[in-house]
């Protein structure tokens, strides 16, 4: 018998002790993996699943913990899988974010550059020290 269960997604969960289920999104770190967990562990919270006291994102893996006193972990999994079928599914995977924007200027040999990275107008002053002479 395996230890894992696979999903229709081709992620693998197993069991952790007797409470966290972890999910194995991807084998390799890559953006697209990293954002199915974010979409994944968004779709588990908001299905709001009794027993569920945690939901821990990591790049491309989850965990999940379940509080054997309300549910078994067990009980939980098809759960994970019907979600993992749904957001399969789909052809475009939604996150809600949202970008900050923030100005950092930088003297160097008294010149000033600004890199405007984002847009909130805070300017943080910094003190950049460059030695390029060899020792």
């Amino acid at each position: 018998m395996s230890t894992y269960t696979q999903f229709v997604d081709g992620s693998q969960a197993s069991f952790g002790g007797d409470e966290f289920i972890f999910v194995e999104v991807a084998t390799d770190m890559d953006l697209e993996a990293t954002l199915r967990v974010i979409a994944l562990t968004d779709a588990v919270s908001s299905s709001e699943i009794s027993g569920v006291t945690d939901i821990c994102p990591a790049h491309v893996s989850y965990m999940v913990r379940v509080d054997p006193d309300i549910r078994d972990p067990r009980e939980v999994l098809p759960i994970l899988e019907e979600i993992h079928k749904r957001k399969a599914q789909e052809s475009k995977l939604v996150i809600e974010s949202r970008i900050i924007e923030m100005p950092i200027s930088i003297r160097i040999r008294g010149h000033m550059m600004f890199l405007c990275a984002l847009g909130i107008d805070i300017k943080i002053p910094m003190r950049v020290t460059l030695n390029t002479a060899l020792a």
